[in-house]
Parts: C-alpha cells; sequence; structure tokens
C-alpha cells in the first residue's frame, strides 16, 4: 500500500534471536508438524541472511492426500530490539493485505441490500457531497470502479497525512488531479480504499473497524486482530518495524542485519483510523492463516462450517475488472488481473490469488492457490523483504505442490540489483559541464500549500556546524513520518527533515521531492517560483 522517503539516524544495537517453533496446540483439531521442507529451515535462514531481514513469520494452510486440513507456523529472527523471538502470536500490520477485508465488507453490504444498484452503484449516489475533477469519475463511478483500481487517480498518498478524519480524505478528491482517463488503466489508490471503508461506515452506522470486527473476523474466528494500533501496543505481541541506515549501492543487494534500526509503528492512532480500510488491520500468523483457511472453504469458519462470507461475493472480489500486468513478470507466471483487494494469475499452471501489503517498516505477503487447498503467510518487520517474501513464497508452493523448483534467490537478486542501479544513476550528479541552475537556491526557499497536500517549507541555511559549511535547502514539512526513538507509536506534531540540498550542485532530486515541487511550485506564494523552467537543477 504506501510508501514513504525514509533516512532516519540512530544508533541502537539488538540482538538477533534464534529461528523459534510454535506448536499450534491440540484444542482446535489441527496439527502443526512445521513446514515441510527438511531444508526449509537453512533455506529460509540464508535468505533472510543474504537481504539482511531481521524478522519472519511464515503460516501455511493446506489439505493432506487423507483430507484432513493443517496449519504449520515458523518464526525467524526477532520481533523487537531487545531480540525477542517471532512466534505466531507476533503481531504485524498487514498494510494492503487489508484491501480485502474492505472490499467483502461492502460486499456483505451489497448482498444484503443496502445498495440500490448492488456493486454498480454510484459513489455520488452515496456520497453526494463527493466531487473528483475528472467530471466523469463524478458523474459515473462505482463501487467497482473505486475498489478495482480504475478511477485515473494516481496514488496521491502523501496528500493525507496525518490524517484528521475518514470524511476529509475522501473529500480531498476534489483538490486532486487524475493522471489517465477514467476507467483506462489501472491505478494504485489508496484513498479509494478509505472511501470506500467511509462508505461502510454511512450505510452500517458503524466504524468501519467495528463492522470488520463484528461481521467478518470475529464470525470467521480471528480472536486478536485490530485496527488499532494502540490495542496491538498494549497486548505485547506487536512487532518493531525496522529500516536499514543507507544502502550502499555498489555492494549489490548486501544489506546486513546490523545496518537496521527499529522505528515506532508508523501512524499514530487518530490516522490509523481514518486509514483503517486502506491498510489498517494488524494481526498474527495465527489470525491469518485462520483467515486463508476461511477463504479456501468458500467464507466458512473453519471451525463451525458456518457460512460468514456468501460465496457470490468472493467470486465477485477475485474477478478481473482490471488489467494489474499485461505481460507475464517471469516466465513461469502469467498475465495478472486485479479484482478488488485481490491479484489473479497463475504460477506453474496453477490458479494463484494474492496481494502483497507495505508500509513503514513492514512486509506482508498472503497468497493462496484455491484449486490446490494451499494458503501462504509470510510477515516481516523489515523495510526491504518484499524481494525475499516472493523468494520464499514460490518455493513454498513448490514444495507443497510438488513443481520445478527455480533458483528465486538469483533470479529475484539480479532484478532488485538492476532496479537499484537503475535509482542510483537517476541521482548522480551530471558533468560540470551541465548548465547552471535557473534560479539561485536561496530563492526557492518559502512556504509552499496546496489545498490537498497541505503546507510544506523550504528553509535556507548558509551552513552550521551540525549540517554543513556550504548554504542549502533543508525541506520540512509536518507530514508524520516514522522517526527513531523509542517503542511508541508515531508523533502528529514533529516536524520532519525530509531532505537537505546542497547548494551549486546539478542533480535529479529524489521521487517524493519531485511530487513536492510539481504539487507545490504552482501554488507557491511568488509568481517568479511557477515560472522556473527547470525544478530539476540545483
Amino acid at each position: 500500500m504506501l510508501r514513504f522517503l525514509s533516512v532516519w539516524v540512530t544508533s541502537l544495537v539488538y540482538a538477533t534471536a534464534l529461528a523459534t517453533q510454535i506448536p499450534l496446540g491440540t484444542g482446535n483439531g489441527y496439527t502443526s508438524t512445521g513446514i515441510r521442507s527438511k531444508g526449509f529451515d537453512q533455506f529460509v535462514n540464508t535468505v533472510l541472511e543474504d537481504w539482511g531481514i531481521q524478522g519472519l513469520s511464515i503460516a501455511v494452510v493446506s489439505k493432506d492426500s487423507s483430507g484432513a486440513w493443517k496449519r504449520e507456523y515458523k518464526g525467524w529472527g526477532a520481533s523487537d530490539r531487545d531480540g525477542s523471538p517471532i512466534t505466531q502470536q507476533t503481531m504485524f500490520n498487514i498494510a494492503s493485505n487489508t484491501k480485502l477485508f474492505t472490499a467483502l465488507a461492502v460486499g456483505l453490504l451489497v448482498d444484503n441490500g443496502s445498495f440500490v444498484d448492488g456493486w454498480n452503484t454510484r459513489v455520488r449516489d452515496i456520497i453526494p457531497e463527493w466531487h473528483p475533477q475528472d467530471r466523469a469519475l463524478e458523474a459515473r463511478g462505482t463501487l467497482v470502479d473505486i475498489l478495482s483500481h480504475r478511477t485515473g487517480l494516481p496514488r496521491h498518498d502523501l496528500s493525507y497525512y496525518p490524517l484528521e478524519s475518514t470524511r476529509d480524505v475522501v473529500l480531498s478528491v476534489e483538490n486532486l488531479k487524475a493522471s489517465a482517463e477514467f476507467r483506462d488503466v489501472l491505478q494504485y489508490n489508496n484513498i479509494m480504499y478509505i472511501t470506500a471503508a467511509y462508505i461502510v461506515e454511512l450505510t452500517s452506522g458503524l466504524s468501519f473497524p467495528e463492522f470488520v470486527e463484528r461481521h467478518i473476523m470475529r464470525p470467521i474466528g480471528m480472536v486478536s486482530s485490530t485496527s488499532d494500533p494502540l490495542t496491538a501496543f498494549q497486548s505485547g505481541e506487536l512487532a518493531e518495524g525496522f529500516l536499514p541506515y543507507a544502502l550502499n549501492v555498489t555492494d549489490g543487494i548486501g544489506w546486513q542485519r546490523n545496518k537496521y534500526h527499529p522505528i515506532p509503528y508508523w501512524c499514530d492512532p487518530v490516522t490509523a483510523k481514518a486509514n483503517a480500510g486502506a491498510g489498517g488491520i494488524i494481526a498474527n500468523a495465527e489470525d491469518l492463516a485462520t483467515w486463508v483457511h476461511a477463504l479456501l472453504l468458500n467464507g466458512r469458519n473453519p471451525s463451525t462450517n458456518v457460512s460468514v462470507l456468501p460465496e457470490g461475493i468472493l467470486r465477485h472480489v477475485t474477478s478481473g475488472y482490471a488489467i494489474y500486468s499485461r505481460q507475464p513478470s517471469w516466465p513461469e507466471t502469467g498475465p495478472s488481473m486485479y479484482g478488488h483487494g485481490q491479484i489473479m494469475t497463475h504460477y506453474q499452471g496453477h490458479r494463484l490469488i494474492e496481494h502483497g501489503g507495505a508500509t513503514p517498516g513492514f512486509r506482508t505477503q498472503i497468497s493462496r492457490f484455491p484449486d490446490d487447498d494451499l494458503g501462504i503467510i509470510i510477515l516481516s518487520n523489515s523495510e526491504t523483504a518484499s524481494y525475499p517474501n516472493e523468494i520464499i513464497k514460490f518455493r513454498i508452493a513448490e514444495e507443497y505442490l510438488g513443481l520445478k523448483q527455480i533458483d528465486w534467490s538469483t533470479r529475484i537478486r539480479r532484478k532488485a540489483e538492476a532496479s537499484l542501479r537503475s535509482e542510483a544513476e537517476a541521482l548522480i550528479p551530471p558533468s560540470s559541464s551541465a548548465p547552471p541552475p535557473s534560479l539561485p537556491v536561496s530563492r526557492l526557499a518559502g512556504k509552499f500549500t496546496h489545498p490537498a497536500y497541505g503546507t510544506a517549507e523550504l528553509t535556507f541555511l548558509r551552513g552550521s556546524s551540525h549540517t554543513s559549511t556550504s548554504p542549502h535547502l533543508v525541506l520540512v514539512s509536518s507530514l508524520t513520518f516514522p522517526v527513531s526513538g523509542d517503542r511508541t507509536l508515531c508523533s502528529r506534531t514533529t516536524p520532519t527533515t525530509l531532505l537537505t540540498l546542497r547548494s551549486g550542485r546539478s542533480l535529479n532530486p529524489p521521487r517524493p521531492l519531485r511530487t513536492f515541487f510539481r504539487l507545490m511550485a504552482p501554488m507557491a506564494r511568488q509568481p517568479e517560483r511557477c515560472r522556473m523552467k527547470s525544478l530539476l537543477l540545483f
């Protein structure tokens, strides 16, 4: 779901715990025998070491040849700076894997007749004051459109932090520009899932977290999952997220565990409530195994066999409404479609339904092979775990389905290193023959405002002992970002230094700064800032 510029400094030292396996117990009728492959533990440890991953929790749900269901769990590494071991009770923010819960919450309201036109009900018929800039979207945008990312709006993630209320975010679309035609292409957008959660609240009379807990989580058998970071924090089970200090691209992927540092949970309780529908759920492997098991059972509670989610809703959310990838990412995979909070594709001829999740300090992957009765849950508290999660997911699928084993570690490492090199080359200063800046750096200083993005300030400093002896600009914003510190929830009040720009150098600013200039500069107080031909020269 959300990515932020990560520039943090700390000197905390923590221990890495040995891999642990916790038996599930016998009270629920399921067995727990450990991940099947004898070499799996060694394989995962190698992946974690190669990629510098702090902690990992895996759950596998499967059915054996006798027809008996089995849930297996294992944890690796540390859940916090003290080296506490990861267990099946360790809680992680599942980020955008929340989106399926949101889509199903809407589906339950569709199923009970709350919307006259069902899934094709227009958003403006539910929220009359909803006025996106694109008139086609305003006039014709439906529940299907906002849940399948085909509104034409790009992410605009930096426009809604810190959040004051869900309603504020929903109505902010009147100040956000589209970058594609309505229903033309898929453009991932968290605001639309915040809008869907708001629709659930308006229609049901319950807060979105309460609706999901009352009508989905608890009936399914999920007992500890929550959307409230304070509740998770007070349970003592919430993992700390870890960010890398920095990355030397010339050294390749070789991140080291001792080059990471822990951060507070990435958003405060108020922001978390407003963001609940896009990426707010916090859960552990045990609850998520129950969740995936229920999905494999077509929406039935695994213990009672009672139907909680009608099969028609599940079929709808796993139908393709937008093209996610026209071409296969790998020879063994297929093109992919996006439903509602779910991506549908194939792996080595087997149907695969999945979604990933990303917030500062957390990466998650929840996948299932519905025709093979196999579910895979991978949870990590490391910022750089997206690639390792993919490597491990494929290995588990190969082991359990008896598929050809691919060297995903080598393949994905090459892909990641190529991506990093490309990003690094974009930041390399041009030669000394590059043209001078179009304006002196000092004239860029000032406050920049945007009706949706708020206010950010560029401050010109002439140098100090703790920064630099040369003049430079500092971009300061009141946006909520995770910072180093003790184990608390993220502060809403501390201004955050996002980037320092040195005077007299020419380079391409990283993406967040380019976004800042593109959106803020036209709203600048001094008109000459709006006339600059290039904002990429400093």
